[in-house]
């Protein structure tokens, strides 16, 4: 997932979001966790989750977790390169780390550097092992937070539970939830304990921005999206929230002849619906979530 450059550019919509240990902020809240996004923000360090996860639970908020399912065809490729990404670092670290159990006469400041460069490293290396994953899950078991896995990736399964109402708030690195139209609010990890999330609202984003619902989503949509990058499609965010509000949508901006030749593909009336079509939720919110999980936890879903 991800927009490009959406997130720089909505940096002022962006609002802290802190959780009082001891008076409720607000009313009990449905939090969906995009699990994926939140560990791999917090990598190594994901046991710092589970106080945040006990102050939500404190205030009355009920919260779900959703973990991937398989990842689609067409996206085989992106996953390989990041395993490639994380292989490569995680060779780089041991051989820093041979380095230095071997060298006797390191000067203290190098030795430091070169201890930096390993964490970074190490950091970089990380990714949910089955182990790590059966760990966490256990956690949450242990804290009576349900967890669920998809059928495909979990922002189609978090999007549909938000399209039936039965999600108030998403947890989530990607922005490409707020072109869904039925995401109003998506808090953003942080890995802060004192601020955990950052909060983007879209009521305000809409107003700010001076755009309807619509427009925002094709503004999105020529920022960058993944079903078009093979096409190229990708305008800077300011110029493309520029365009909507002044054309009101993308069809507008093909009939008026903007010379931009990575819109050309627009045209493609198919190309186009599907794009829009990628964020939008699912009228069944059960067809995306493993049969397996769907019965055991259906009632607190129903419940939702």
């Amino acid at each position: 997932m991800g927009v490009r450059g959406l997130y720089s550019y909505l940096r002022r919509y962006r609002q802290p979001f802190r959780i009082c240990a001891t008076t409720p902020r607000e009313a009990p809240l449905r939090i969906g966790f995009d699990a994926m996004s939140i560990l791999y923000k917090y990598k190594g360090n994901y046991k710092e989750l589970y106080p945040i996860l006990e102050l939500l639970q404190k205030q009355g908020h009920r919260m779900l977790f959703v973990f991937d399912g398989k990842a689609p065809e067409e996206k085989q490729e992106e996953v390989t390169q990041r395993r490639e990404v994380r292989t490569d670092a995680a060779t780089h670290a041991d051989k820093i780390r041979e380095y230095l159990e071997a060298a006797t006469q390191i000067p203290a400041n190098e030795r430091k550097v070169l201890e930096d460069s390993i964490l970074r490293l190490d950091h970089a290396a990380w990714h949910l092992t089955r182990t790590i994953r059966h760990e966490i899950q256990k956690e949450l078991f242990l804290r009576s937070i349900p967890y669920i896995r998809g059928t495909e990736e979990a922002d189609g399964v978090l999007i549909d539970l938000c399209g039936a109402g039965k999600l108030d708030v998403i947890v989530s690195s990607d922005m490409d939830y707020l072109l869904s139209g039925v995401v109003k609010r998506l808090w953003i990890p942080l890995q802060d304990p004192d601020i955990p999330f950052e909060e983007m609202n879209m009521k305000s984003i809409l107003e700010g921005e001076d755009l309807s619902l619509e427009s925002f989503r094709d503004a999105g949509i020529l920022c960058g999206v993944e079903p078009l990058r093979a096409h190229g499609v990708s305008i800077f965010a300011k110029k493309a929230f520029n365009w909507m509000r002044y054309y009101k949508t993308i069809e507008t901006i093909l009939h008026s002849n903007v010379p931009e030749p990575h819109l050309v593909c627009l045209r493609e009336k198919e190309l186009l619906q599907s794009a829009r079509a990628h964020f939008a939720p699912r009228t069944d919110w059960k067809s995306r979530i493993r049969p397996d999980h769907l019965v055991s936890v259906g009632e607190f879903l129903a419940a939702l």
